[in-house]
């Protein structure tokens, strides 16, 4: 009876043994795979094409007009491990010098341009979704340049904006992951005004608004260089100036669209 007690005895000790040291039941067959190491540096260049528009309110359509154009946009920015940190944006965009030839100025260009400094937040950053948001204050620029005459008319602004830019990844592997982007921002500056025409010059003071939109599909090649093809839009709505000596200045949108293609690198 003793014996028997005591091979009992043993055997739930050797069953005891076995479960604790067996690998399935540590679980360490069901730990989950570690996710991505978040970037610290984000560095990307875009390049685009597209149309150009500059639209002159009530002015029987002798300054509007619209033609193709380009885009550029180089931004860089740094995050610490918690997701916070900083960034600068360069981007403008600009038409061909056919911009008012329909309205019989053959040689007018057009042009807009921001300097865009900013604080940067991730509000999420898991593997399937990064959502920054930044906002900042930026110089803007928007110019009207009749290059036979030499007459120009320059809105030049300071202000505040906020900017959105998610990214929602549908597939990832060890070292590729696609998915898609978009972005939106909306800023308000005040504007100081520049006309030079005809020999003279007029300063007037103003304000105005900034809209932009895209989104595209993106690729991620390596953890590290990024890829994109996508839509962006942006506008700027310049106000009707103050009055200065018996003149202002009407309002103007300038406004491009078009496709673009970035590359990008993030480490």
């Amino acid at each position: 009876m003793a014996r028997t007690a005591w091979t009992l005895l043993a055997l739930m000790a050797g069953a005891g043994c076995a479960t604790t040291g067996s690998p399935a039941n540590r679980g360490e067959g069901a730990s989950p795979a570690a996710p991505a190491p978040r970037p610290n540096i984000y560095v990307d260049l875009a390049l685009g094409a597209g149309n150009y528009e500059h639209d002159t309110s009530g002015d029987g359509g002798f300054a509007s007009g619209d033609t193709d154009g380009g885009y550029l946009r180089l931004r860089a920015e740094f995050l610490t491990d918690a997701g916070l940190g900083g960034g600068l944006s360069i981007e403008g965009m600009a038409s061909d010098d056919d911009l008012l030839a329909d309205v019989g100025s053959p040689n007018v260009e057009g042009s807009s341009s921001d300097l865009y400094l900013y604080f940067v937040g991730e509000t999420v950053h898991t593997d399937e979704v990064r959502f920054p948001l930044r906002i900042g204050p930026y110089l803007h620029d928007v110019t009207l340049e009749d290059n036979s005459t030499g007459d120009e008319i320059s809105w030049d602004g300071f202000g505040v904006r906020l900017e959105a830019e998610p990214e929602f990844w549908f597939i990832r592997r060890d070292r590729f992951a696609f998915g898609m982007v978009a972005d939106a921002s909306i800023g308000a500056h005040v504007t100081g005004i520049e006309a030079d025409a005809a020999g003279a010059s007029e300063d007037f003071d103003g304000n105005g608004l900034t809209f932009g939109a895209g989104f595209g599909v993106q690729a991620l090649f390596g953890d590290h260089v990024t890829t994109k093809l996508g839509y962006v839009f942006r506008t700027t709505r310049e106000d009707e100036s103050d009055v200065s000596s018996g003149l202002l200045v009407r309002d103007a949108d300038a406004t491009f669209s078009g496709l673009v293609l970035q590359l990008g690198l993030r480490f």
